[in-house]
């Protein structure tokens, strides 16, 4: 028997995929696995709040995380009936565990240099395209900036020298498979940076040890601070603070190695910070890096050069981080994207919960019935499940009710 949902005054409600006004997209499955719900945020995306469970009140409020007006503050309640226990696919698929990271922090950090440098290390670019990347850097009067050009790819941003999109990529270790989000550091294009954000379980907070960035930053007014703030009201789980260019000649000390004195400093008066907003201590790792040289990014800072750091480097940190997973309950999924074609494209993090191919849905207020007829994970991969955690890239088949 197909189960319904009860909602004010009586009335019969089907789960169904509802979109609410260019905000809030609220995706219910009609199988019997667990209904799906989905945020929607445009530039600057929205916090749920979910109440209740297996025959409980499901409640909603949506509201913009920097001021604006609120969206859809209280939605009414309603009746929602599910079925707990999976979607009768047989057991979960093993496959390598899934992270997004976002890379955070002031303008001319060093962002997209380190996330450009990673995917160098990974090898998930060709070396045709890392020297095509260097020459036109080179063209442009700007020979450091090459592998910051793997992420920043249109005109306009080489023109300019800033990120203005957030850029993603994917990288894959021995256990963990990646997907990068490059935040833009201007003021100006802070709603794309809190867009990368809500996707991400790990933020990656970019500090300049050099003399007189780092202060630029942090100071009043400065993105280091909004970035950090902007994180962990998007639901950030961890942060990993990564103090770069500590190889500059202001701070690198006469005899060549870096500055002890400076890393300590910048995290003196920047932990603090973090604490006072939020962050708890388990929950941030330091780390000295140099994203020219890649120097602490795949392996260890070489203690030639940083004989007083002996912690991971920033790929191990990842590797080994813990973030909770929601497999088991409604699912969550943000909707980043959207691309019409001859089938609707829909792009996001499964924030919690599972997709599997061949589910329908309906969406409304179209009540336009719909079924999952592929699936595809970071890197391309099309699969038949879709796990918590997962960026994912779900087509939509339309069917006749």
């Amino acid at each position: 028997m197909r189960r319904r949902a009860v909602g004010p005054g009586g009335r019969i409600w089907s789960p169904v995929l509802v979109i609410l006004p260019s905000t809030l997209l609220i995706l219910l499955s009609p199988r019997p696995s667990p209904p799906h719900v989905s945020l929607q945020g445009e530039e600057i995306p929205g916090k749920i709040i979910r109440r209740g469970g297996e025959g409980q009140s499901f409640g909603y409020r949506c509201q913009r995380l920097r001021g604006g007006c609120r969206v859809a503050e209280d939605l009414e309640k309603v009746k929602i009936s599910g079925k707990d226990g999976g979607n009768g696919r047989g057991a979960k698929e093993l496959r390598k565990r899934h992270l997004n990271i976002v890379f955070i922090g002031h303008v001319d950090a060093g962002k997209s240099t380190i996330a450009g440098h990673i995917l160098a290390l990974t090898g998930m670019v060709d070396e045709r395209t890392i020297e095509k990347c260097e020459k036109d850097a080179q063209a442009r009067g700007r020979e450091s900036w090459g592998k910051a050009y793997l992420l920043d790819t249109t005109e306009g941003e080489r023109n300019k020298g800033k990120t203005e999109e957030c850029g993603h990529a994917y990288f894959e270790t021995n256990t963990t498979r990646v997907t990068i989000l490059d935040a833009p550091g201007h003021k100006g294009y802070v709603p794309h940076m809190i867009g990368g954000a809500s996707q991400a379980d790990v933020g990656v907070l970019i500090i300049s040890g050099r003399k007189g960035e780092f202060e630029t930053g942090f100071d009043k007014g400065g993105q280091t601070r909004e970035h950090a703030v902007l994180a962990k009201t998007a639901g950030v789980k961890r942060l990993i603070v990564c103090v770069n260019k500590l190889d500059d000649p202001s701070v690198k000390s006469s005899d060549g190695k870096w500055s002890e004195l400076r890393y300590v400093d910048i995290k003196t008066k920047l932990l603090p910070f973090l604490k006072g907003t939020g962050w708890k201590p388990k929950d941030v790792i330091s780390m000295p890096i140099s994203g020219l040289l890649g120097e602490g990014l795949l392996k260890r800072v070489d203690p030639t050069i940083c004989p007083w750091y002996k912690g991971p480097s920033l790929i191990e940190a990842l590797e080994n981080i813990a973030i909770p997973s929601n497999t088991d309950t409604r699912v969550i999924l943000p909707i980043t994207a959207s691309i019409k074609e001859r089938e609707g494209i829909l792009m996001g993090k499964l924030e919690s919960g599972t997709i599997t191919l061949g589910d329908r849905l309906e969406i409304l207020p179209e009540k336009k019935s719909v079924t999952v007829s592929s699936l595809a994970i970071p890197g391309g991969e099309e699969t038949d499940k879709a796990l918590s955690g997962e960026a994912v890239r779900v087509v939509q088949r339309s069917r006749r009710r």
